[in-house]
């Protein structure tokens, strides 16, 4: 019996060059929904949490992410990070650069070169800003809701506190939170246009 490869459907290199500098690629492999574009940087987080667990900095990661959350909404070209310079570029790849390959079963494989986790979390920083700046409006609310919907699972606010996702919610968590998104869309969009009006 012979095991089917599990078939590629996005690439996404975060290159970093000189400084804090990040350079963002992201290539479709096959054409697809759009939304899955959320879907991949939802398990590329949790992902790269998983791998900060070791390091003790996932949280620090989380709450600066869920206090961002509603600026970046808002606000097509927000930063992240004003040190990261997040655009598109050619595919070739350097030294320092993260990939993640999704696939069609919403699975994800991540490579980090040897000596280089410290990008973890600015890795993280540049897909969301990359795709907060390239996705069309709808998608790119559907992303800020869904990462409101995932840090509800995972962080205490009140204390201050987080758990790690597991392996399993690594697939799991970005399918349910964003079937709840949209579920629950009108709900979380009147409180889009409330903010709106209190600005």
């Amino acid at each position: 019996m012979f095991f089917q490869k599990k078939k590629i459907i996005e690439i996404a290199k975060i290159h970093f060059t000189s400084g804090n500098n990040v350079l963002v690629y992201v290539q479709d492999v096959v054409n697809k929904d759009i939304k899955l574009k959320v879907n991949h940087v939802l398990c590329f987080y949790l992902k790269m949490l998983y791998n900060l667990g070791r390091g003790e900095k996932a949280t620090g990661l989380m709450l600066f992410v869920h206090g961002a959350k509603g600026f970046m909404l808002y606000n097509k070209e927000g930063r992240l990070n004003d040190n990261l310079e997040v655009i598109g570029i050619e595919d070739d790849i350097t030294k320092k650069c993260i990939m993640s390959e999704f696939f069609e079963d919403r699975t994800i494989r991540t490579k980090i070169p040897w000596g280089h986790e410290k990008y973890a979390s600015k890795s993280v920083l540049a897909f969301l800003e990359y795709l907060n700046k390239t996705l069309p409006e709808e998608q790119r609310r559907l992303l800020w809701y869904s990462i409101d919907a995932l840090h509800t699972n995972l962080i205490d606010i009140d204390n201050k506190t987080s758990r790690l996702p597991t392996i399993y919610e690594i697939v799991s968590l970005p399918v349910m939170v964003m079937t709840h998104v949209h579920d629950n869309w009108d709900e979380y969009e009147n409180a889009r246009k409330a903010g709106l009006e209190e600005d």
